[in-house]
């Protein structure tokens, strides 16, 4: 909860979950007002709260695809939601937080975005990116993009379980991030003094 125009309504609510009087799976009633933050509805100054139930397991994220998040989006926002079997429509090395990035299905049938948050607020920023297929999990988050003349909606990564690789996938190694690939084989980048990268393949 945030603290806006000075009033610190959110500061007790902010020291209950910091001291454990509010935990994960804990069932709420809570007065505040709803905003529109980075892409997200929020509950923001939140001055009364209630433990109503401890202990709760959390609902699953819905399933749906690129096609019913993208156009459906207002539906959706906020709300948590599982792509499966999807890739990284133009191979990159590293997601950088404050990014989108295209996505696709297996058959490239359908065409979306994901996003890395910025500001520390993603495991993913600055990791490889994922080489192949992988199943996708966040909250769905709208974006204005100028360039596209509009607003999209992309499912945002913050937690490091929010990318699942395949099988098939591996990570594309940045050579920055020094991050082992215990497959025996990792995939590399190579920059030749005239600068053109070429892909390379080492054995560990």
């Amino acid at each position: 909860s945030r603290d806006w125009y000075g009033e610190f309504l959110a500061l007790g609510f902010n020291a209950a979950v910091a001291n454990g009087d509010i935990q994960v799976g804990d069932e709420l009633k809570v007065a505040g007002v709803v905003w529109d933050f980075n892409g997200l509805h929020e509950l923001t100054r939140m001055h009364a709260w209630e433990v109503v139930s401890t202990g709760n397991q959390l609902p699953p994220a819905q399933v749906v695809d690129i096609a019913e998040y993208s156009t459906n989006g207002e539906e959706y926002e906020s709300e948590i939601v599982r792509v499966e079997y999807v890739r990284i429509l133009d191979p990159v090395d590293s997601l950088f937080g404050g990014y989108i990035y295209e996505i696709t299905n297996e058959d490239e049938s359908q065409i979306g975005w994901m996003s890395i948050q910025g500001g520390g607020n993603s495991d993913w920023a600055g990791m490889p990116a994922p080489k192949g297929f992988f199943n996708l999990e966040g909250p769905v988050k709208e974006f204005f993009i100028p360039s596209l003349d509009g607003n999209i909606y992309a499912v945002a990564a913050h937690d490091i379980n929010d990318i699942q690789l395949l099988s098939d996938t591996e990570l594309v190694l940045n050579p920055i991030t020094g991050l082992v690939n215990t497959s025996g084989v990792i995939s590399i980048d190579l920059v030749d003094l005239g600068g053109q990268a070429k892909i390379g393949r080492a054995h560990v």
